[in-house]
């Protein structure tokens, strides 16, 4: 499959017109610098941001969800410090695709929220955010957004003189040991790269107690068998009456009866999150041949990360002591990227990504491996851009990928499955000033192939309904910009994605222990389909930049994760379908001033999601009653079972901050507040709001200014923050306050 897209590029090499031999070296530098076509940031339509360079640094963390979390629109789907995926505008999980060089990571993360994504931030050298639809460009991974890490690991300009590099070193208090470094070199046409990183971090200290004060409560639990699970409580025999007024049986026990007894004896620690270390290491190599008429690069990766899940261990009948889980993460990553600058007549680049990846996930028990996760995958892309034809420009291109999931053990919650996926689109712009329109196609054709064999024998609906399933997808976007008064301008856009059910929505069944769920995928399920339409404008001047957006997604047969009201050793939830309709607001702004002291800058944001079910069940509707139709009897058990709104709906937000620079002194202080969320499902408990400040220092010192000691703290204020939109949240808090000193070398 790769080897076929590489000789397609090579005979488009091998036909292109070679250019003369007194070009001038600088139009090299030029070419090598070109956008690549795949990069999030070069994508018709979208809504862009790009943190790269000091702000990049300052926002660093361990994983993708905690290095965005101040962006707008984006949160940190939390499970614990070593795992943080993004939430888009209240999407996550298989939404949101997470890529590397414009490349899918091809690691377990989209499973279960337990597993890393293997990227290591402190790597990277720019992250690119799309907010919104980039099925087009990515496919229905990203239904939802996608965020796109360059770590430069293959080289596209030559390296002149000297190896160059960076190294950073940081420790502290509550924040362990973080270090990395980078080297690139070249000589001639050759150039190379090679990155490092090694991270530990022990049990984090936390402000208060493990437990939400929801586990301690009686009233809170009583009624609510799923929240006594995530909690790993149990009650004393509760004692109910029939209330006449109300017509139902209501909890009536006696204080002195209202007994809660925790199972974990780790349990409800005070000041410290058990189970919550961290290891981690990365290494990378790469190189490339860099000519006039483009570049060939070859690299290889290695990552691993070894962690705890913080708060939650297995407790059964059949066991009586505490099992803590932990995940390992291992992945061995190859990629290939090549382009050809101005290969024929009418093309302006072709661009080609390949990747082969082998990864070894493991959900561990203390004496052995209780979920096992070997996976291999071959993805390529080609794309070819087009020179400009008047005001229009624009690419063509494919996707080609293969990945098999092979789980070694029977208390596997998943088969063994084997992914093709197969993809055209067509992306172009049409520049007429001060308006500029674009859009864009995407056919997908997804097909899973299930390992028979390998299918756990059950009652739930994954055992029964497993089967192959084969998925035909279509996505499209139009969008445009209207520039006014040079400094405004205003956009709109609108969007149709596709989306075929992932592995665990189908083919899921059995114990997800990390989730602390018996979790049931079916593979009747249909694709999901969502249409959004979103509206937005800003000011771009020196002194001040702001912008505003507003949307409404609108999802037909969207997929989630729905109550049974039934337990075995776990809850049971089940993967089912509904109309669900996602809104939102979020904006940002940024004053900037110069004054005799130096450069100030104050910067605000705010951001607000509300995710819903739609009914349209007729007033008084009953399954029970002449009439019923399967349609309505699904809306009618969603809202009984699940109640109005979508679980773990990030919290509302806003927040700010002051920053300031003098020479080689800056300085900065923020706090982001967090809102009380009470939309919440059937039986998930409301979040109590909370404020987070933090604060950093720099220094830069050395020739050429080439050394940064810094001083970042997190949390000031030691407050209580639980995120609504973690699974973790009633069992692990966000870390308390901490302090990092580091030091960071440009050489």
């Amino acid at each position: 499959m790769i080897a076929e897209l590489i000789l397609l590029a090579a005979a488009a090499g091998t036909s292109a017109t070679h250019p003369a031999a007194d070009k001038a070296p600088t139009t090299i530098v030029v070419e090598g610098q070109r956008a690549a076509s795949g990069d999030v940031k070069g994508v018709p339509g979208a809504v862009d941001l790009t943190i790269e360079g000091a702000e990049l640094d300052r926002r660093k963390a361990a994983t993708p969800g905690e290095t965005l979390a101040r962006v707008p629109g984006v949160h940190n789907d939390y499970f614990g410090p070593a795992v943080g995926r993004p939430t888009i505008r209240g999407q996550t999980g298989g939404r949101v695709a997470i890529l590397l060089d414009g490349l899918p990571t091809g690691d377990a993360a989209g499973l279960g929220a337990e597993h890393a994504a293997a990227i290591e931030p402190f790597l990277a050298e720019r992250i690119d955010v799309r907010k919104g639809s980039a099925a087009v460009a990515y496919g229905s991974v990203a239904i939802g957004g996608a965020v796109n890490v360059n770590d430069g690991r293959i080289p596209t300009l030559r390296h002149e003189g000297a190896p160059t590099g960076r190294a950073e070193v940081r420790t502290g208090d509550n924040v362990g040991v973080t270090t990395m470094t980078r080297l690139d070199g070249g000589r001639g046409a050759f150039a190379w790269h090679l990155d490092g990183l090694y991270r530990y971090q022990g049990d984090q200290a936390i402000p208060g107690r493990v437990k939400a004060d929801t586990c301690r409560t009686w009233q809170a639990l009583v009624s609510a068998a799923p929240v006594q699970a995530l909690c790993q409580v149990r009650l004393a025999r509760p004692t109910y009456v029939f209330n006449p007024t109300l017509k139902r049986y209501v909890d009536a026990t006696p204080v002195s009866g209202q007994i809660i007894t925790g199972l974990d004896p780790m349990g409800d620690a005070d000041g410290r999150l058990p189970n919550s270390a961290i290891r981690t290491s990365a290494v990378t190599a790469g190189g490339s041949l860099i000519v006039d008429g483009g570049f060939l690069g070859l690299s290889i990766g290695r990552y691993d990360n070894n962690y705890g899940v913080p708060g939650f261990t297995l407790i059964t009948p059949s066991r009586t002591g505490a099992s803590p889980i932990g995940v390992s993460v291992g992945q061995t990553r190859v990629d290939l990227k090549g382009a050809l600058y101005d290969p024929l007549p009418g093309i302006a680049t072709v661009t080609l990504r390949a990747a082969h990846v082998r990864s070894r996930d493991r959900e561990r028990l203390p004496n052995r491996d209780w979920s096992r996760f070997d996976g291999t995958g071959e993805e390529a892309r080609i794309e070819v851009a087009h020179r400009p034809l008047g005001p229009l420009s624009g690419s063509i291109g494919g996707q080609i990928a293969d990945h098999g999931l092979r789980t070694a053990e029977t208390s596997s919650y998943l088969p063994g499955v084997v992914t093709a996926e197969r993809s055209a689109f067509l992306t172009e712009r049409l520049t007429l000033s001060p308006l500029i329109l674009n859009g864009g196609v995407r056919y997908d054709r997804v097909r899973y192939d299930l390992d028979e064999a390998s299918v756990r024998a059950g009652r739930g609906q994954g055992a029964v309904y497993a089967r192959d399933a084969d998925f035909h997808l279509l996505s499209g976007d139009v969008g445009a910009r209207l520039s006014l008064l040079r400094i405004l301008y205003l956009n709109a856009r609108w969007s149709h994605a596709e989306r075929a059910p992932g592995i665990n929505e189908l083919y899921a069944n059995g114990n997800h222990f990390s989730i602390l769920t018996e979790e049931q995928g079916d593979a009747r399920l249909r694709k999901e389909r969502a249409e959004t339409i979103e509206v937005g404008g800003g000011v771009d001047a020196r002194w001040l930049a702001a912008t505003v957006s507003a949307y409404s997604t609108t999802f037909s047969d969207y997929l989630y994760l729905g109550n049974t009201g039934v337990s075995r050793t776990l809850p049971v939830r089940e993967w089912r379908q509904g109309d669900t309709r996602f809104r939102g607001i979020e904006g940002e702004a940024t004053v900037r001033a110069t004054t005799s002291i130096g450069h100030f800058a104050l910067h605000g944001f705010g951001d607000y999601v509300q995710v819903r079910p739609i009914f349209t069940l007729p007033k008084g509707y009953s399954p029970f009653a002449s009439g019923a139709t399967a349609a309505f009897d699904r809306q009618y058990f969603r809202q009984r079972l699940d109640g109005d709104y979508v679980p773990r709906t990030p919290m509302s937000r806003y927040g700010g901050d002051l920053g300031w620079d003098n020479g080689p002194l800056r300085a900065s202080i923020g706090a982001i507040r967090y809102l009380r969320q009470a939309d919440v499902a059937k039986g998930e408990p409301v979040s109590d709001g909370f404020t987070l400040v933090d604060a950093h220092a720099a220094y830069r010192f050395g020739p050429a200014a080439r050394y940064d000691v810094f001083v970042d703290a997190a949390n000031l204020t030691n407050a209580e923050a639980r995120l609504h939109n973690s699974f973790l949240r009633l069992r692990a808090p966000l870390p308390g306050r901490a302090l990092a000193l580091g030091m960071r070398a440009a050489f």
